[in-house]
């Protein structure tokens, strides 16, 4: 037995009839001290998404995240197998998508805001860009994009979510 196996089932003997809060409160990025560190942020969702990622589940957590969030249902898994991940997607003028889903079939950008300021007219362009696909809008209190960033009305093109 290898040694973290031997300290793995050590602290499982010891753990016996402990008591622990529950999972949902415990918050890994509030412990490393990276919540607020939006490129970190945006490198450990973006292997998350990956079905390449380090966490080794392959297609799960992408399938998960567009039937979930998306609302997405009826993607194959071969398809899902051959969809890539990028983090900091250039498109023209030289802006940068936070994270993008892209496969034969769909481009999915990412903007990340956790403190970041909002540029003009970011994701009108990243609308543009993506050819009319939603646009996924992680901030921390579900905030929507302001008008100085979407230039226009097309709100319902947008998938705002809290992280």
């Amino acid at each position: 037995m290898d040694i973290f196996a031997e300290v793995l089932s050590k602290i499982d003997r010891n753990s016996k009839g402990a008591t622990y809060i529950p999972l949902s409160e415990y918050n890994i990025f509030d412990v490393l001290d990276i919540k607020a560190k939006e490129v970190v942020m945006c490198r450990f969702l973006a292997d998350l998404l990956s079905p390449e990622g380090q966490h080794g589940c392959g297609i799960l957590f992408l399938k998960s995240f567009l039937q979930e969030i998306l609302k997405e249902y009826c993607i194959s898994d071969e398809l899902l197998a051959h969809t890539d991940i990028f983090r900091e997607y250039v498109i023209d003028n030289d802006r940068r998508i936070d994270i993008v889903i892209k496969n034969i079939d769909f481009f999915v950008p990412i903007e990340v805001k956790i403190y970041a300021g909002e540029q003009e007219g970011q994701c009108y362009d990243y609308f543009e860009y993506a050819k009319d696909a939603p646009i996924i809008y992680l901030t921390r209190f579900g905030d929507v994009p302001s008008e100085y960033s979407s230039m226009k009305n097309f709100m319902t093109a947008i998938v705002h979510i809290q992280v």
